[in-house]
């Protein structure tokens, strides 16, 4: 069984989402109660779904009090994947004033209740398997970028992975299957002019790939990827997390990031998120 959380941001797409997976054949249910989370998952397993989508918003976290429901999902299934919807609060706040929709929380003020939505859903962003920001994404858009996360490639695979690079200042990485530290590489934020740049920048990327520690140790690291994958894949398993980690996530794990993400993407179904570069 292969279950997607969809969650994020009130008014980012999530219904349009959930619309696009029950047109890929997902049992969808939207909105469902956190508190009947552990009874789904018990009449889920005596069915025969194979693909289930589960929307959840604000309300349901609010209610709860706390994720403890909602890491039980985790806990209790194994191939989970969690897509996270995110917007900027500027663009929020124009599709609400053009649907003249309530916001969930019920704030006087729209671009507190956005502010405040955004900090309360932080801690679910930053476990999600895969965040997609919608700002700039209109339908066609966002599913050809729903596409690349759910599509077969052409030898009808059905085994995903997602690169995530993140900063160990912040916190681990959860759920991640494979978890590389590469905080012995080189650090360009040393280096008054990268400093304040990214691994999205090429001349950070090719700083950090060029010293010999990091041509020695990506050597390394495609034997045991080129190694492991075949492997994940024989055993049945349809997502693996890889985290590459450094100390602020924006410099050396976003370049080796980038670097695995374009070997992998010649044969395999690959995204990549990078969880300390806010897209606002």
């Amino acid at each position: 069984m292969n279950i997607v959380i969809v969650t994020g941001l009130s008014g980012s797409g999530k219904s349009s989402v959930l619309n696009y997976l029950e047109d890929k054949n997902f049992y969808c249910v939207d909105n469902l109660p956190l508190v009947l989370i552990d009874k789904f998952l018990e009449i889920l397993e005596k069915t025969n779904y194979e693909n289930i989508a589960i929307g959840i918003d604000i309300r349901e976290y609010l209610i709860s009090e706390d994720f403890e429901k909602f890491e039980n999902i985790k806990n209790r299934i194994e191939n989970v994947f969690i897509l996270f919807l995110d917007t900027i609060t500027k663009e929020l706040y124009k599709r609400y004033n053009e649907s003249r929709r309530k916001h969930p929380l019920n704030e006087t003020n729209l671009e507190k209740a956005i502010e405040k939505e955004k900090y309360i859903l932080e801690p679910i962003k930053k476990d999600s398997d895969f965040v997609l920001d919608t700002t700039n994404l209109p339908l066609k858009s966002l599913y050809k970028e729903l596409d690349n996360i759910f599509r077969l490639k052409k030898d009808e695979s059905n085994f995903f992975i997602n690169i995530s690079s993140f900063g160990f200042k912040y916190s681990n990485f959860k759920n991640s299957h494979l978890m590389f530290d590469v905080r012995f590489l080189p650090n360009p934020f040393f280096i008054k002019e990268l400093k304040h740049k990214t691994g999205l920048d090429d001349d950070v990327y090719n700083y950090v790939l060029n010293h010999n520690e990091t041509k020695e140790f990506l050597k390394r690291l495609d034997y045991i990827i080129n190694y492991l994958l075949p492997l994940y894949e024989k055993e049945g398993r349809h997502y693996l997390n890889i985290a590459i980690g450094c100390t602020g996530g924006k410099h050396r794990s976003v370049s080796i990031a980038r670097y695995l993400h374009k070997k992998l993407l010649k044969n395999y179904n690959v995204t990549i998120t990078h969880r300390e570069i806010k897209g606002d």
